[in-house]
């Protein structure tokens, strides 16, 4: 009997990971999110945003920078309320799914919600996620 042949075009599933340093990039007023609040606590994050125009995850084990491409929060204006942000470069769209949860300062809020990544080739991962924004 013949063994079926490992089809080595298969497309490997799409993975996150998470990291503890933020980049250079991020400075000042941001969002970073984490899968679950235990690894918020951690400092373990698998996105940061800038509030302005940047986002960086790790996909597939390479840190990735995306661009702002729509957002609908009012510009320059604090998002505590729900929202959808898309970012993206030339391999992914990320888009975010924000819910804001509640203050826990005057200029700092707590999110939850879901990240969808969709890479070039129709692979997507969606997964939630607990955060928090400000300045």
């Amino acid at each position: 009997m013949n063994e079926p042949k490992e089809d080595k075009t298969k497309v490997q599933p799409l993975t996150i990971q998470s990291f503890s340093q933020f980049p250079s990039e991020i400075d000042g007023c941001s969002c970073y999110f984490s899968s679950t609040e235990k690894t918020f606590k951690q400092r373990q994050y698998i996105l940061a945003t800038n509030l302005d125009s940047l986002a960086f995850i790790t996909i597939d084990n390479h840190p990735t920078k995306l661009k702002l491409i729509k957002s609908t929060a009012k510009p320059h204006a604090f998002t505590n309320f729900d929202h959808v942000e898309i970012f993206g470069n030339k391999d992914y769209n990320v888009t975010i799914d924000i819910k804001y949860k509640k203050s826990t300062d005057s200029e700092v809020w707590i999110d939850e919600g879901t990240i969808t990544i969709t890479r070039q080739d129709g692979q997507k991962l969606v997964t939630k996620f607990y955060g928090e924004c400000g300045c």
